[in-house]
């Protein structure tokens, strides 16, 4: 992938928080097996083999996905990379949200756009607040332009949106 860093990351609270990309878990677009055009057995496969998330993704293993569905589903962009950290799962997607007060900050993040405006294009602004889409629809083009974001305008806030998915709490154990 063009573009794409070797160490992927993202900021929370202004720190830098290091992801690992799951070996064996990738996510897919719900629409994905209707989009490719796959049959009512292979679509109730994909389905029966994978866990539903919100945002219109689910979580399947890369055995079950098999490697030309992987492919055919990257090439079209209904395929989501899963990371790990600090205990969770994280699926991104093709969504970077900013948040800015300051005058000086919101012209430099003006300025950051129109420099920008190839590999991305704002989708939703309000005042103080805007959401941005990679002009390429990848989730992890919006991972690293979360992170220019961040490291070369600062703003108050800019993130990747994520799906997050934590373990559920052990209710078993004795307190």
């Amino acid at each position: 992938m063009a573009g794409k860093q070797s160490e992927n990351y993202y900021y929370a609270k202004g720190k830098r928080v290091p992801l690992a990309r799951s070996a064996d878990l990738v996510a897919i677009e719900d629409r994905a097996p209707e989009v490719c055009g796959l049959d009512d057995r292979e679509c109730a496969r994909l389905k029966s083999a994978s866990r539903p998330l919100r945002g219109g993704v689910s979580l399947i293993e890369r055995k079950d996905l098999g490697e030309q569905l992987e492919q055919q589903f990257g090439e079209r962009q209904l395929l989501r990379p899963v990371f790990e950290a600090e205990g969770a799962l994280l699926v991104p997607l093709p969504e970077i949200r900013i948040e800015e007060s300051r005058p000086q900050q919101t012209e430099q993040l003006e300025v950051w756009l129109k420099e920008h405006a190839a590999s991305a294009k704002v989708v939703k602004r309000r005042p103080g607040r805007m959401v941005l889409e990679p002009t390429s629809g990848d989730a992890e083009a919006a991972l690293d332009l979360a992170n220019q974001v961040h490291e070369q305008v600062d703003p108050e806030m800019a993130e990747s949106r994520f799906i997050r998915v934590v373990p559920s709490p052990d209710t078993t154990r004795k307190r």
